[in-house]
C-alpha cells in the first residue's frame, strides 16, 4: 500500500471514534452502587464512580465487548453496539468468600 492510501485509512478510520457508552454498576445482592470497578473495552477504560457510574469515550462505530472487574466480584461481560447503544449497566455478583476453620493452638 502507499504511503498515502495508509494515510487515508488512519484518517477515516478515526474520523468516526467520538462516541461514548455510559451505563451504571450495581450489586446484585444488595442493588447499591459498586465503585472503582474496572469498566474496559478494546484498549480505552476508566473506573465507576461512588454510585457506580461510568462513561467510556472515543469508541468507534460497531460492536465491543465490555468487562466489568472488580476484586471481590464475579467478572461480567456484556456488548453494546455503538451508536445504537449509549448505556449498559451491569449487575454484577459477589465472588464466594473461602471462610478458614478456627486454628486452636
Amino acid at each position: 500500500m502507499s504511503a498515502s492510501l495508509l494515510l487515508w485509512l488512519a484518517v477515516v478510520q478515526g474520523a468516526d471514534c467520538d462516541l461514548e457508552v455510559g451505563g451504571r454498576v450495581v450489586d446484585a445482592a444488595t442493588g447499591e452502587a459498586v465503585a472503582q470497578a474496572s469498566v474496559t473495552t478494546q484498549g480505552r477504560g476508566t473506573q465507576t464512580a461512588d454510585d457506580g457510574r461510568f462513561v467510556l469515550r472515543g469508541l468507534c462505530p460497531g460492536r465491543h465487548a465490555m468487562d466489568v472487574r472488580r476484586a471481590d466480584y464475579e467478572t461480567q461481560r456484556r456488548s453494546a453496539t455503538l451508536p445504537t447503544t449509549s448505556a449498559v449497566d451491569f449487575t454484577l455478583e459477589p465472588r464466594a468468600v473461602d471462610v478458614l476453620d478456627d486454628v486452636v493452638v
